[in-house]
């Protein structure tokens, strides 16, 4: 669990460092272009692991009834894998 939140910190750090290299000087409007064009890159992306994580954490503190839970995510999972269309 901890290795995913490195990895994720790790691919953030890469951006924003990609970001600033093609700084063209050191203005406050090169600083807000910067963060700007990283925002744009990381925010989606962090706000879906943001989400993936509170899930993750109301689970694993018991305030998700796990049951229902549970048995929601298989009858998904039965539903992707057979065809009801052919149900006579």
């Amino acid at each position: 669990m901890y290795i995913l939140g490195a990895q994720h910190a790790i691919q953030d750090a890469i951006s924003l460092a990609n970001c600033m290299y093609s700084m063209k000087d050191n203005s406050l409007k090169s600083v807000n272009s910067v963060f700007g064009e990283y925002y744009k890159q990381r925010y989606d992306r962090n706000v879906v692991m943001f989400n993936d994580s509170m899930g993750l954490a109301k689970i694993l503190n018991g305030q998700v009834n796990m049951e229902k839970t549970f048995v929601m995510e298989l009858a998904w999972q039965w539903k992707a894998h057979n065809d009801l269309t052919d149900i006579r």
